[in-house]
């Protein structure tokens, strides 16, 4: 049987998004192995993989010595292990596994499979992800047997480079039926001390300045009717700098950090709206669990969300970073429950094509595809 090895930069890709991979593979006798900073010490690792390696990753794109070194062990392990199949993700590992293991792949004693989980070079990202990242996939691209995207614009933009096979998949897979179960519509509002008639609006991300919290601040800001609170999910670098903005906007009383949570499911039963306004993406799992428990969105207009979210059935994308743009797309949702229901299960709907029973015989066909050319 295929013996494969997943590489990311930090064990949690692998915990978040792989077990149900590798665990595919696993009940079909293959040997699935996975190397991430940090994999050795997690226990969800340890179970679902056959082994497990640490290695000192990076995610940053300058610090060259220890990207060169990374890149040498990672060459040392699949030639000393004897890995036919090496399924790599997140750009920084994807480059420097590609960029070591580029021998072995031209000389066919290994098969390469690249998941891109959103290309830093995007429409409208700044001109230095496209200096920087665009001319390194290009020249890796040959080195790369099968590249998956995930959304339409990455999908097409795969296809100028050249040299790997294509594919477009329906993300990693959520678990549509656990966001589905019926729950207590009054969990978080117990948790906050709300009020039942209180709507509570819920974000999903880390605090950082890629998922743009704060124009959601700015936007609650202009709110005037209904009553109203809003809950953001995730930690970061910019929690303190929110918690301020918040403070500063007169918000604080209407506003919770929840930090880290593993009751997403139960949490999204008990609020009347999701909120993304994420400046990049991939394919956003956040997003995909909101649909699947039935809930109408308001969301950036970027890649990935438009692949996701259908504009005035689902909810709104807001093309503009403007807050009055965001209040208005919100009020209206807020002022009309029944508006809001029928959303809510439209995306229950739609995202039934992103379940884990969908994506894994995809990725099932791809793997096995790989395994039969070596």
């Amino acid at each position: 049987m295929p013996k494969i090895l997943f590489i990311t930069t930090v064990a949690r890709t692998l915990t978040s998004f792989l077990l149900p991979h590798a665990q595919l593979l696993r009940a079909k006798g293959w040997q699935v192995e996975a190397l991430a900073q940090g994999a050795a010490a997690d226990p969800q690792c340890q179970l679902a993989f056959d082994r497990v390696y640490d290695a000192s990753l990076t995610r940053n794109p300058l610090n060259l010595g220890a990207l060169s070194r990374a890149s040498r062990f990672i060459t040392q392990l699949v030639e000393s292990q004897g890995y036919q199949l090496v399924h790599v993700h997140t750009p920084i590992a994807a480059a420097i596994a590609r960029w070591g293991l580029r021998r072995l792949q031209r000389e066919r004693k290994l098969r390469l499979l690249y998941t891109a989980h959103g290309f830093h070079f995007y429409r409208g990202a700044p001109l230095l992800n496209w200096l920087l990242y665009y001319p390194v996939e290009r020249f890796l691209a040959p080195y790369t047997d099968y590249l998956l995207t995930m959304n339409s614009e990455d999908y097409e933009r795969a296809r100028t480079l050249p040299g790997p096979q294509v594919f477009k998949v329906p993300g990693v897979g959520i678990d549509v039926g656990r966001f589905q179960q019926a729950g207590d519509p009054y969990y978080l509002h117990r948790e906050l001390n709300l009020p039942p008639q209180t709507s509570i609006l819920l974000s999903i991300g880390e605090l950082s300045k890629r998922k743009n919290h704060q124009l959601v601040l700015r936007a609650l800001a202009k709110l005037t009717q209904r009553p109203w609170a809003y809950a953001i999910c995730g930690s970061g670098p910019l929690a303190e700098k929110l918690k301020a903005q918040a403070q500063s906007l007169g918000l604080e009383s209407r506003v919770h950090f929840l930090g880290q949570r593993k009751d997403i499911p139960a949490l999204l039963q008990s609020t009347s709206l999701f909120l993304f306004p994420s400046l990049q993406e991939g394919l956003p799992v956040a997003l995909m669990e909101a649909m699947a428990a039935s809930r109408a969105a308001v969301c950036s207009a970027i890649r990935g969300n438009i692949d996701l979210l259908d504009h005035g059935y689902g909810g709104y994308l807001c093309p503009s970073p403007s807050p009055a743009s965001w209040a208005q797309a919100i009020n209206t949702l807020l002022e009309e429950p029944a508006l809001r229901e029928r959303m809510g299960q439209y995306n229950a709907h739609k995202v039934a094509a992103y379940d884990l029973r969908q994506v894994l015989p995809q990725m099932e066909a791809i793997y096995e595809r790989a395994a039969q050319s070596l």
